[in-house]
């Protein structure tokens, strides 16, 4: 049973009014047992002073008037019926209190108030309340039926006793009424809890779906944070560098540090050659798998297998072993996009999370980047290009000669400070112009182009750079000290050049040069005269008949 909450005064004067509704029941039973008796000639046991059963039945009439206007929802007009009738019963118990009369009187007053007692309270189920008043009333009734037979009337007593089970059980019956009727009322109560219940249930979904939307709100506006920043990196990595390799490297650390993928990687093509150039990044404790990546595009097959995509290949629910190039690696979403000037595949970015669906809402950001990207690519290989045209001579690819001039300052001030050696082997063509004139100069360009690509095929064997310094004079640097050594290779320079069958629309031609070589320190103590030493020491090859080689230090000019 539940304990005893606040009292319900609606339900206080419901109450009530059905004890009214007792009490005029009870006043017209007796007058029916009196009349009952009188026509039976039976002596009645309610043998009462005429004043004070007019004055008892006055108040129950007047109680059971106000009771049907509900007591005007005054609660003074019960406690003033009620004062008086507990005033009058107190008065008659006193007077007879060894009479029959009293001792029902008594009895039908507690029972009224324990009934009213039992449905104050919030005592539930009519059969608790059954047990309640029974377990209330039974030593009660006992002690009355024990009173009234010590009276040594056994008439009166069977009146009585009858009388109080009479009593009971229209107690009993009353309660069954009344709890029906405050059943009903407690179903419309837990109805209303029911209903309240599902409004504070619906209230506390709507804030837990508030709560879910502002939750997604904050991660949508962290993440829009985030991919502005990344491409505010991007777009100064891009305005500050137009070297591609740095700029893969810069645009790598952005994306994975900032968004904490797995795995990222840039894979870009060379312009004019089949070669590639990448760079990879993977959040792992085994650098055995970046390695393995790493390997799939050495190889080239993850680039012959998405090099054809015009559009970006994405895996939300990547599958274990459906990349061999992902294995070991805890991948559940790949993107693979492709970096694109127009129709031109530029390269590749590729981009894996351990996380299922997880391209499911960025995509717009890696469209973005990877647009910023690929112009960036763009404008390097333009930049490159005037780079070059800066650099390099038109005809023949090699440089030209005020870089030449600026590389040989460079290589000069190394020397110096680090007490290096340094060469310089200059050549020209001989005769040069009888080949234009005889051949045309079409002929001639190609003549200088082979001189060209000898010389910077030489260079390269040794570390060194060519250039054209003017005309059909050429220039090759090398960080060489052995005479001996430079002996080996201005010879062998002489001897491809001279052994070159230059072929050229149906015309076949063999040239031959004069190579001057000045060394530092070897033959010449000041770097910086290098270039003037060298030139004197081929015009001595000229002298002497062309097509030879001459060192500085070595003649004698005439």
């Amino acid at each position: 049973m539940e304990g005893i909450d606040k009292v319900d005064s609606a339900k206080l004067i419901k109450i009530n009014i059905y004890i009214a509704k007792i009490y005029m029941m009870y006043l017209v039973i007796i007058l029916i047992f009196r009349i009952t008796c009188e026509l039976l000639g039976i002596s009645s046991i309610f043998k009462v002073q005429f004043i004070s059963c007019l004055f008892l039945s006055t108040l129950v009439i007047l109680d059971y008037f106000y009771s049907l206007k509900g007591y005007y929802n005054n609660f003074r007009i019960i406690q003033i019926i009620r004062g008086l009738m507990a005033i009058s019963f107190s008065i008659n118990m006193i007077i007879k209190r060894d009479s029959v009369y009293a001792v029902c009187l008594s009895m039908f007053i507690f029972l009224t108030l324990l009934i009213e007692i039992i449905y104050v309270t919030n005592i539930t189920g009519t059969k608790n309340k059954f047990i309640m008043f029974l377990i209330i009333i039974t030593p009660m009734s006992v002690v009355n039926c024990i009173e009234i037979i010590r009276m040594h009337n056994m008439r009166f007593a069977i009146q009585a006793i009858a009388f109080n089970v009479i009593i009971i059980s229209g107690m009993l019956i009353f309660m069954s009424i009344m709890s029906h009727i405050f059943d009903e009322s407690s179903i419309e109560r837990t109805q209303l809890a029911t209903e309240l219940n599902n409004i504070r249930r619906s209230i506390r979904l709507e804030n837990n779906k508030t709560e879910v939307e502002l939750e997604d709100v904050y991660e949508k506006l962290y993440r829009e944070n985030s991919e502005m920043l990344i491409e505010n990196l991007i777009q100064q990595y891009i305005s500050s560098s137009l070297e591609i390799s740095n700029l893969m490297k810069l645009i790598l650390e952005s994306l994975s540090e900032a968004l904490v993928v797995n795995l990222c990687c840039i894979i870009v093509k060379d312009e004019f050659e089949e070669e590639y150039q990448y760079n990879t990044r993977c959040n792992c404790n085994n650098m055995n798998e970046i390695d393995y990546f790493n390997s799939y595009i050495e190889d080239r097959s993850i680039i012959e297998k998405f090099r054809d995509l015009k559009e970006p290949y994405i895996d939300n629910q990547v599958k274990i072993g459906e990349y061999n190039f992902l294995d070991g690696m805890n991948i559940n979403s790949l993107l693979i996009y492709p970096l694109m000037n127009e129709e031109n595949w530029l390269g590749m970015l590729v981009i894996g999370k351990d996380l299922n669906d997880y391209f499911l809402k960025n995509m717009s950001f890696f469209e973005r980047v990877s647009t910023q990207f690929s112009i960036a690519l763009t404008n390097a290989r333009t930049y490159t290009k005037m780079e070059d045209m800066a650099m390099k001579d038109g005809l023949t690819g090699i440089y030209n000669r005020a870089y030449m001039i600026q590389k040989i300052n460079e290589y000069i001030s190394n020397a110096v400070l680090n007490q290096g050696s340094l060469a310089i082997l200059l050549f020209d063509i001989d005769k040069f112009k009888r080949v234009n004139d005889q051949y045309g100069h079409l002929f001639g360009d190609e003549v200088i182009r082979v001189c060209a690509n000898i010389s910077q095929k030489v260079a390269g064997q040794y570390q060194g750079f060519a250039a054209r310094y003017g005309g059909e004079e050429f220039v090759i640097v090398l960080k060489k000290e052995s005479l001996e050594e430079l002996h080996e290779i201005a010879n062998n320079l002489h001897e491809q050049i001279n052994q070159t069958k230059i072929d050229y629309r149906g015309k076949s031609l063999s040239i031959n040069v004069s190579i001057g070589v000045a060394a530092y320190p070897s033959t010449c103590n000041n770097p910086a005269e290098l270039l003037e030493r060298a030139d004197k020491a081929m015009y001595h090859s000229k002298q002497t008949g062309r097509g030879s080689v001459s060192f500085d230090g070595e003649f004698i000019l005439k």
